[in-house]
């Protein structure tokens, strides 16, 4: 396969689905590499944010597929506890420095290491839609690594948004946008989901972290159209 592809990268017809779980930032320090060429966004001093976040990927570029993300609320600008997560939400960005992205399409895993460095790995993802809630779980090698459920809200408005994510090499720090549009959007505060961690050592190690079960806020967005842009270099301010 090649990565000469045509970017922006195409996402059509997405039902996205993410979560923010508070843990306390000292833990989530270990997450990252060091040293760190992100700030933590928290949402109180000491309080970082773990995202859990699938996707469905109805149509696209390389056909339907699933995902799971697992990554920290995180920015290369200058962050403020409280001030800096209150400004993002009023821009609708939500930055974030990818730990693990869980992935059941082969083309979509070799295309996200070769041309935006993503840590995907092959996995089976589910995400299923029923009785007002989707059920949505990742599995490597048969073993759980997180499910996550959660009810739908009144999906009454549309909604832009900006998903930009984060990785880390040797030459320093690797930033990417997608721009979203979702026909349908709902979200739910405080609560709206649960969350429940595997058996697998992702999951585990995870869960050993402090990472609360109930959510601080669950967004989710139907019939998105998404366009993943070509990866930049970025410096810590």
């Amino acid at each position: 396969m090649s990565d000469t592809i045509e970017l922006p990268l195409r996402l059509e017809d997405t039902l996205f689905i993410n979560a923010a779980f508070p843990m306390p930032s000292s833990n989530a320090r270990k997450l990252l590499p060091t040293p760190a060429r992100v700030h933590l966004v928290e949402g109180f001093p000491g309080q970082a944010l773990l995202i859990v976040a699938f996707a469905l990927y109805r149509r696209g570029t390389v056909g339907a597929y699933a995902e799971v993300t697992l990554a920290l609320l995180a920015t290369h600008e200058r962050a403020v506890p409280i001030i800096t997560l209150s400004q993002l939400l009023k821009e609708r960005r939500y930055p974030a420095y990818v730990l693990h992205m869980l992935v059941n399409n082969a083309e979509a895993q070799q295309l996200g290491l070769s041309v935006w460095q993503l840590p995907r790995q092959m996995a089976e993802v589910h995400v299923v839609e029923q009785d007002g809630r989707a059920t949505c779980e990742a599995l490597v090698a048969g073993r759980s690594v997180v499910q996550l459920v959660a009810e739908r809200p009144d999906t009454n408005r549309t909604c832009n948004m900006q998903i930009e994510t984060y990785v880390q090499d040797s030459q320093g720090l690797i930033h990417t946008v997608m721009s979203c549009k979702a026909e349908a959007y709902g979200r739910t505060q405080g609560g709206g989901g649960t969350l429940r961690w595997g058996n697998h050592p992702i999951g585990q190690r995870l869960a050993n972290l402090g990472v609360k079960a109930q959510p601080l806020m669950v967004r989710y967005y139907d019939h998105m159209l998404a366009e993943l842009h070509a990866p930049q270099r970025r410096r810590l301010a």
